[in-house]
């Protein structure tokens, strides 16, 4: 029997697309107004904020134990309406809020962390009365200036760290906040040159080719090399987008998540 997963087939990723700069601008204050929203409502109108924020059919796809919901009455009641509950407090933080098009689609892309006082119990997880950290990642398609599709990362397994639970195996990096940018400008609010973007999408594409090729094995240095060029644009590399983020998991866990410039 041949072994066939030394010879993995990097994907084919699609080429760059410009975006309408306006678009995108308004696309990301969209994201950032709905999110801001759905902390400030009064919980008993948080269902009127969510449909002011998303499409009726929107698909949002959590992390587990919520994972798929198909409206938007699912979302705040098991996802929402717990979180302000829990931490009353509550307050985001986004350190990264990048934006582009994608086989056509509009996308937006967030980073950041929720915190806050966690005064009630959360999904099972103990409250400890102290202030909390939770981190999230975020892509959501955009449809006519509303959310149409979320995919939303929240890291329980790491408040359950904060609150002295780590139900899995140590970690082999050092556990701490996400970093924002070096540059701290992720989140950018006006128009971008359209080469730098495209040369961050670029970049983002060999980061991943360099993954996809690594295919769960060990990273070996002509992977790394496959993954850390240089962009031939500028001499610091520029990390991105929602490429990024959609890479963000696996790059993280083999500790390749240096963030050094926002652009997109």
């Amino acid at each position: 029997m041949t072994d066939d997963t030394n010879n993995s087939t990097p994907k084919e990723y699609p080429p760059y697309q410009a975006i309408d700069q306006a678009t995108n601008i308004a696309n990301k204050r969209h994201i950032r107004n709905t999110m801001q929203n759905m902390l400030d409502a009064p919980l008993t109108e948080l269902a009127d904020a969510h449909r002011t924020g998303y499409h009726t059919d929107v698909q949002i796809n959590f992390s587990h134990p919520i994972n798929e919901l198909s409206s938007p009455d699912a979302a705040v009641e098991q996802f929402w309406k717990p979180l302000r509950q829990a931490i009353p407090d509550v307050e985001r933080r986004d350190d990264i809020v990048a934006g582009g098009l994608d086989r056509d689609v509009q996308r937006i892309g967030c980073l950041g962390h929720y915190f806050g006082t966690f005064e009630q119990d959360w999904f099972g997880i103990p409250a400890t009365g102290q202030v909390v950290t939770v981190r999230f990642a975020e892509g959501h398609e955009l449809r006519e200036g509303k959310i149409a599709k979320s995919y939303v990362f929240i890291d329980f397994l790491d408040v359950m760290r904060q609150v002295g639970y780590w139900p899995i195996a140590p970690s082999l990096g050092r556990e701490m906040q996400w970093l924002s940018p070096m540059t701290h400008d992720g989140v950018i609010l006006t128009p971008q040159e359209d080469a730098v973007s495209a040369r961050t999408h670029g970049l983002i594409t060999r980061m991943h080719i360099g993954l996809d090729v690594a295919g769960g094995r060990q990273l070996t240095h002509e992977i790394m090399d496959l993954i850390e060029q240089e962009d031939p644009g500028t001499s610091t590399p520029i990390f991105c987008g929602t490429a990024l983020l959609a890479s963000a998991p696996r790059a993280a866990s083999k500790g390749l998540m240096t963030i050094t410039a926002i652009r997109f």
